[in-house]
């Protein structure tokens, strides 16, 4: 009898190793299936990546150009320094006047605006006719 209990304690560690191998087996093939995808996704992420960086190499170099042709043309103004400092004072003062600095100069100025008008009669009346 110990003999038949031997062999039967042994097909049960047979049946159940069987069954491990089994599902050993079909757990690889599972991750083998995951390991491809995951590669397959990487190739695309790696693939995209490249492309990503060359497109930012091109804008670099396009952006480069840019502002290299900006720096040469600003040394190529067909209006003089000189010109080009008046005129942005002018601009400035442009700029003063109409957000209502007009009014705080007009203030300053009314009193000589008024003495101007008063010498204009006064020198029409002068005038002999």
């Amino acid at each position: 009898m110990r003999l038949r209990e031997a062999l039967d304690v042994a097909l049960e560690q047979r049946d159940a190793a069987a069954g491990e191998a089994a599902a050993g087996r079909r757990r690889e093939a599972e991750l083998t299936e995951r390991l491809a995808s995951a590669t397959a996704g990487l190739e695309q992420l790696t693939v995209r990546r490249t492309e990503t960086l060359a497109a930012r190499g091109a804008d670099a170099g396009l952006i480069d150009e840019l502002q290299d042709e900006v720096a040469r043309l600003r040394g190529r103004s067909p209006i003089p320094p000189e010109e080009l400092d008046w005129l942005r004072g002018r601009a400035e003062t442009l700029a003063a006047v109409e957000s209502g600095g007009w009014w705080r100069l007009r203030g300053r100025l009314l009193p000589l605006l008024r003495l101007a008008q008063r010498l204009r009669v006064a020198q029409r009346l002068r005038r002999p006719r």
